[in-house]
């Protein structure tokens, strides 16, 4: 994947973002100081600078709903890679946080689950000072998990994303780093669980509802989705994480059964109601166990 993750150890020799584009560099400062005047900036030669602040979501009233003390760190190959925000208060707790990625012992860092949607894109017009927003935007939303029991907006961990690329761009291999922008862990164990769970709830849900339902592709039939005339199990089957999936081979490949790009478009946007849906049900359900449950 491009922009692949590929943090350097603080203390590295290779050359620093700063030191190679200077120009950048001034640019990044004046913002933050214009934006986030209290943020403070740290800087050692040679090392990855970071800023550390309090980020804030503010209520219509000026008043404060919800802070976190946090570390900004941009890696050395900055803006291929992405700043890192670090939960330094270490105030969130993974079982109460869907959008944590664990990078060692006790430390977090919040979780870029956007970016395939193109909202971060640091090699255009995303600067650092818009890390700080999206952190305070991601607090907001926090505070409305911890007191309503679901992510509003969407799925938890931003895994909605990652479906959309799957569909209309590449498939994400499991092997592959996570595109999530943070961490080293493969897709496999990061993002592509929530997916596959996803998937689970719209085959039960919304395929049979669709004219045209996709069918399981047994694996040693010939490959309906190109003209090698292979075995699927040795052709596209390589490259598609979902196969066993019904409603992702029916969005993936709409021609094969029957649709068009257009019914297409429109299916995927009424799955995603259904995810929606689905995900705040099983959320608010959790809660109500979990507040049913006798204190000792």
């Amino acid at each position: 994947m491009k922009n692949a993750l590929n943090h350097q150890a603080p203390g590295a020799s290779k050359p620093q973002w700063y030191e190679l584009s200077p120009q950048r560099y001034d640019e990044e400062v004046a913002l933050m100081k214009t934006h986030y005047p209290a943020f403070k900036l740290h800087r050692e030669e040679g090392k990855n600078i970071c800023w550390t602040g309090t980020a804030q979501a503010i209520k219509k009233d000026g008043s404060t709903l919800k802070q976190l003390e946090v570390k900004i760190e941009i890696p050395h190959d900055y803006p291929t890679s992405f700043p890192r925000v670090s939960d330094v208060s270490k105030s969130l707790k993974p079982q109460n946080c869907p959008h944590l990625t664990h990078v060692g012992g006790n430390d977090y860092i919040l979780c870029y689950g956007n970016r395939l949607d193109g909202e971060l894109d640091f090699n255009g017009t995303t600067r650092i000072k818009d890390v700080v927003n999206y952190t305070c935007i991601f607090l907001a939303q926090q505070w409305h998990y911890e007191k309503r029991g679901y992510w509003p907006k969407g799925q938890a961990h931003g895994i909605l994303p990652f479906l959309r690329y799957e569909i209309y761009e590449q498939t994400i291999l499991s092997h592959e780093i996570c595109p999530c922008g943070l961490g080293d862990r493969h897709y496999g164990a990061c993002h592509m669980p929530n997916v596959r769970e996803l998937l689970n709830i719209l085959d039960l849900s919304a395929t049979p509802k669709v004219c045209g339902e996709a069918r399981r592709i047994e694996r040693n039939e010939i490959c309906p989705f190109c003209d090698k005339k292979k075995k699927y199990k040795k052709c596209c089957a390589l490259n598609v994480n979902y196969s066993e999936s019904k409603t992702f081979l029916l969005l993936k490949y709409p021609k094969v059964f029957g649709m068009s790009e257009q019914d297409r478009d429109r299916f995927l946007e009424t799955i995603i109601r259904i995810a929606d849906q689905s995900h705040e049900e099983a959320q608010k359900k959790n809660l109500k166990e979990t507040n049913e449950v006798p204190q000792r």
